[in-house]
């Protein structure tokens, strides 16, 4: 049973209505008890609440520049599983796929915990290998925020440390700074 973190999407939801979509539009929903179980099987273990809270809100949409993913979802939305076919290995690592960037990177919810005591969400760079490439946001909510701010204009975000170290202090806590994105 997955007890409530009180994360609070509400925010985000107030973004995703504001950003662009498709002409064909879509109706934000959130996934059912089959779909969670569908992405838990693949880890063999609990998944993040604050990712199956997200997941209960809404699973999955094309907003954002590569959308973002939720778990077996209608054919015209991104699926976490289809991306962990081509990436199985990223089970064993611990990382989530939550969003893609348009471009066939991803941004990924690490709950391994190996660099920062939380859940947060890194950018995987496709050409760089299998690695990490940066720290996009301590926790799912900002990520989200942020990745949808983006589309409605803002720039700062994730390469300004001014910017991102307001907007989210607790990614200074990453252990190894050469992931934070001023860095790359």
């Amino acid at each position: 049973m997955i007890v409530p973190s009180e994360v609070d999407f509400s925010r985000v939801l107030q973004l995703l209505r504001r950003v662009p979509l498709p002409p064909e539009g879509e109706v934000v929903q959130g996934a059912d008890d089959a779909q969670v179980a569908a992405i838990a099987e693949r880890y063999g273990q609990p998944l993040p609440s604050s990712y199956v809270e997200w997941l209960r809100v809404c699973n999955g949409s094309s907003a954002g520049p590569g959308g973002i993913f939720g778990a077996r979802v209608q054919a015209n939305r991104p699926d976490a599983l289809d991306i962990l076919d081509f990436h199985p290995e990223w089970i064993d690592f611990g990382w989530i796929p939550v969003a893609g960037d348009g471009c066939g990177n991803y941004y990924v919810l690490d709950f391994s915990r190996r660099y920062i005591d939380r859940d947060a969400v890194f950018f995987v760079d496709s050409m760089d290998g299998e690695g990490l490439t940066y720290v996009a946001a301590s926790c799912l909510p900002i990520f989200l925020e942020s990745l949808l701010e983006r589309e409605l204009g803002e720039r700062s975000w994730p390469f300004s440390a001014a910017y991102v170290k307001d907007k989210d202090p607790d990614i200074m806590l990453i252990r190894d700074a050469i992931l934070l994105p001023w860095y790359g």
